[in-house]
């Protein structure tokens, strides 16, 4: 799998994650919905503009959208996420953005919510 073809994975798993259609983030970015499928497809080279239009658009560092390191090259499996996968990915981006206290309730409620003895 080339470059453009796992940057468009991590476009459309990052859109993903935040719930929205190709549709709507095209509304975000001011592209076109058929700009967001290219891109998401590796039809095309977006620019360094674009890359932080998207970013931005999807709240994320524009850096998050590039593909995983060099040695993973040729790997698709982990760009092809099932739905627990794109749950995990979502939550770890909620609990990424909050503060020490919030993660420490969090962390209480899941570990109830697991029969679990919290810490």
């Amino acid at each position: 799998m080339d470059f453009l073809n796992r940057f468009g994975e991590k476009v459309k798993l990052t859109r993903k994650s935040n719930g929205l259609t190709q549709q709507a983030l095209a509304k975000k970015t001011g592209f076109d919905y058929r700009y967001i499928g290219f891109i998401e497809k590796g039809q095309i080279n977006p620019t360094i503009k674009t890359l932080l239009r998207l970013a931005r658009a999807l709240d994320v560092d524009p850096c998050e959208l590039m593909p995983a390191d060099i040695q993973d090259r040729g790997r698709t499996d982990i760009y092809r996420l099932g739905e627990r996968e794109m749950m995990m990915f979502s939550t770890m981006r909620h609990l990424f953005r909050t503060d020490l206290e919030h993660l420490k309730t969090w962390d209480r409620m899941i570990e109830k919510a697991l029969g679990r003895r919290p810490r």
